[in-house]
């Protein structure tokens, strides 16, 4: 093996084949580089090329900056400018000088703010430079700001990075930054594609999440206020769209970490729409443990110094930006200490428009819509209406709400009650009032929702699941109709997850359970068949809620009827429903 380098070079074009012949022979007409020793001497170096558009003979190709002083003004004049390094010690601007179009404005300023003559002159030849190039550009794009119009192909003159803009996201309006633009070629059309970003949180902190928004290829010109994506400074009332927006953001803002409350509307299973109508909980950290496909990678709202004397901006939009401070000054202030900082008005637009969390009656991870989530209606004295023997039902709510005030998480061992006794006498009814006046979130379980089975080698997973969500939201776990058998063993291992663990079964504890499963408990209530004062005012609380019952109805006969709880309640809505246009009486009840 010789230690040489063997070296190949480009020769003359084959006139038969158009490709160039290779060669080792070094050619002799080779041109001098222009960027050299002695001309490193200057602060720019402008490469010139043929014009052949009618309107000047030569246009320029390129721009080397090489003066420091003028690197310096430009690291700020293109700060945060995609797919710009001005810091860089060979920094080379090329044409059609997209950068500088959408960032003249700050050109200028640096221009008339600079106080050092050397740096003035340096920005002045820069400046002159480009005005000459960029001045049929400039004068076009302002000519379209002030009629409100574009074309397709002119798109990346109104979309500056940093810009804000407006569309529907969704079907909801949502504004956006954005970070970059470019014309990307489709299938069957090219569309104008814009890279944007928007605050979301992770249920833990926000940051800035990707988004991309496309405007289908259109022929001629059209209104900048019809495209389906456009800055916001054209919206046709942009005072009202953007308080609008703040107060969304506002309410997004109030959402992070974990809430209990109550949804009407259409959520999200991934990009599949679901109506729910349901209590949920807010809580995206737990969404991403349970649903890891799914997990948000948010960038962080970092802090950024500018130059001092470069503290006060241009009044344009395009240059505006949330993420800057100066040394003295910081862009976030908390709430409180330890809190997440607070939002500025600006990034309050900037937020998204869903969360993520659990609905407790579909029992599925869904992205919830912000306009649709509303505090909770509590019923008021939910408790009153429970019709137990008064001994046992003092006893599950002071158990209960006094184990509620002392929990303190999974390191608080967990409260087990199982309540058996026949179909239909008020076991559920009671552990939904006692969640309902203790304002607890309530996840109500069957053995058909987690497919219960002993022989399953996977039951451990979703009921481990279950407890630890109970336990980081302080809920109330029921699991209704349940065989003893199947969950006795977890309570030991997951019993101190969750709140309070409530079991009923539909027979006695004794029958429902053998001894060793029901010593889990630590409280187990049978409760009796309905008598007939019970059933009475099971009777009374079912036909308050309808208007003059007191005179057609008799309550006495009623109680006589041989019927449980549930069956007297399905019998008032049944007899509600065939009196929607009368008055309830005796014979609706009959029927």
């Amino acid at each position: 093996m010789i230690p040489d380098i063997k070296a190949f070079y480009p020769g003359e074009r084959d006139d038969r084949t158009g490709r160039v012949i290779v060669t080792d022979k070094r050619p002799d007409d080779l041109p001098e580089p222009e960027e050299t020793d002695e001309n490193g001497r200057y602060a720019l170096v402008i490469r010139y090329v043929r014009c052949y558009d009618g309107r000047k003979q030569l246009s320029i190709s390129s721009v080397v900056v090489q003066s420091p002083l003028l690197k310096r003004v430009l690291s700020w004049v293109l700060k945060d400018y995609p797919c710009m390094a001005p810091d860089l010690d060979r920094l080379e601007v090329v044409s059609p000088f997209r950068p500088f179009v959408h960032r003249w404005q700050r050109l200028v300023y640096a221009l008339q703010c600079e106080q050092d003559p050397e740096t003035k002159s340096h920005i002045r030849l820069f400046y002159d430079a480009l005005k000459t190039e960029l001045d049929l550009t400039l004068e076009t794009r302002n000519d379209f700001f002030d009629h409100s119009t574009i074309t397709f192909n002119a798109l990346w003159m109104i979309f500056s990075p940093g810009d804000i803009i407006f569309t529907t996201h969704n079907k909801r309006q949502v504004a956006a930054k954005v970070i970059d633009s470019m014309i990307d070629s489709g299938r069957y059309e090219d569309v104008y594609r814009l890279e944007c970003e928007m605050i979301h949180c992770d249920g833990t902190s926000f940051g800035w999440g990707k988004h991309w928004f496309d405007i289908p290829e259109f022929a001629g010109m059209r209104k900048i206020n019809d495209l389906p994506v456009y800055p916001i400074d054209f919206h046709r009332n942009v005072d009202r769209i953007t308080q609008k927006l703040i107060s969304k953001g506002k309410a997004y803002e109030r959402l992070l970490r974990v809430h209990h409350k109550q949804y009407r509307g259409i959520a999200l299973d991934g990009h599949h729409p679901f109506y729910v109508d349901s209590r949920i909980m807010i809580d995206g950290e737990t969404y991403a443990c349970h649903n890891p496909d799914r997990q948000i990678f948010l960038k962080p709202m970092k802090k950024v110094k500018i130059p001092a004397s470069y503290n006060a901006e241009p009044s344009e939009q395009s240059d505006s930006s949330d993420d800057d401070e100066t040394d003295t000054e910081a862009t976030y202030k908390s709430k409180k200490p330890g809190s997440v900082p607070a939002l500025t008005d600006e990034q309050l637009m900037l937020c998204g428009n869903s969360v993520r969390g659990y609905s407790l009656r579909n029992k599925r991870w869904l992205d919830f819509f912000v306009d649709n989530i509303n505090d909770i209606d509590w019923k008021k004295n939910a408790w009153d209406d429970v019709v137990l023997d008064a001994e046992q039902k003092a006893l599950i709510f002071s158990m209960t709400e006094g184990h509620r005030l002392n929990h303190k998480g999974p390191q608080t061992k967990g409260l087990n009650i199982v309540i058996c006794g026949p179909t239909g006498i008020g076991k559920t009814f009671a552990v939904e009032s006692v969640a309902e006046s203790l304002r607890a979130p309530l996840l109500h379980l069957t053995s058909a929702d987690i497919d219960l089975d002993p022989s399953d080698p996977d039951l451990e997973s979703p009921f481990t699941d279950l407890l630890e969500m109970c336990g980081k939201w302080n809920a109330i776990l029921l699991h209704d109709e349940v065989q003893g058998s199947l969950v006795g063993n977890k309570l030991d291992k997951y019993g101190n997850e969750c709140l309070s663990f409530f079991v009923t079964c539909d027979s006695a504890a004794e029958d429902c359970m053998n001894e060793r499963f029901l010593s889990r408990f630590h409280v187990a209530l049978n409760l009796p068949e309905l008598t007939t004062a019970t059933r009475e005012t099971i009777w009374q609380k079912c036909l308050e809620s309808h208007e003059d019952i007191s005179f057609f109805v008799d309550r006495k006969t009623l109680a006589g009827w041989p019927l449980n709880g549930r069956e007297i309640n399905n019998a008032v809505t049944a007899a509600k429903t065939l009196a929607i246009n009368g008055t309830l009486d005796m014979k609706q009840l009959e029927r």
